[in-house]
């Protein structure tokens, strides 16, 4: 079986750790972007970011047609986190702020966007607008679980 058709793995806490997540509100929609600033390290590739990028959005449900019961967020008072299918990890999602969290809490769910390009820490909006139309995304929509 070649790499494009075995189903992507989920990324374990290296990975993870390196991803980068910004949350805005729209009215009364919460989103959250996640991507990875690329390569960085030796023995990393723009492939095998991509790769795990993957997986963490199969892990969520993104991009296929099944869906995903371990993919959900997890807000409570001391954090904020995405469980994506991996045994042993979660995914912190970085201060996303309390009206973010209220809005999440009011509606159950949060609009969640899986970024394949280079995603940097501190984008502003302008930034993150003209990333979403540049680069090539997987969206869905996650439901809230309580902790």
């Amino acid at each position: 079986m070649d790499h494009h058709t075995q189903l992507p793995l989920r990324p374990g806490p290296d990975f993870v750790a390196e991803v980068v997540a910004s949350t805005w509100l729209d009215r009364a929609t919460a989103y959250l972007l996640i991507g990875h600033p690329g390569v960085s390290r030796a023995g990393q590739s723009t492939a095998g970011i991509e790769r795990a990028l993957r997986g963490l959005a199969h892990g969520l449900g993104l991009g296929s047609d099944e869906v995903s019961s371990a993919g959900r967020l997890v807000v409570n008072h001391r954090f904020t986190a995405l469980d994506y299918g991996h045994p042993d990890v979660m995914m912190r999602v970085p201060a996303p702020g309390p009206h973010w969290q209220g809005v999440v809490g009011r509606t159950r769910r949060v609009e969640l966007i899986v970024g394949f390009g280079a995603l940097f820490a501190g984008m502003n909006q302008s930034a993150i607008d003209t990333y979403l139309r540049c680069t090539t995304v997987l969206t869905g929509t996650l439901t809230l679980r309580r902790n």
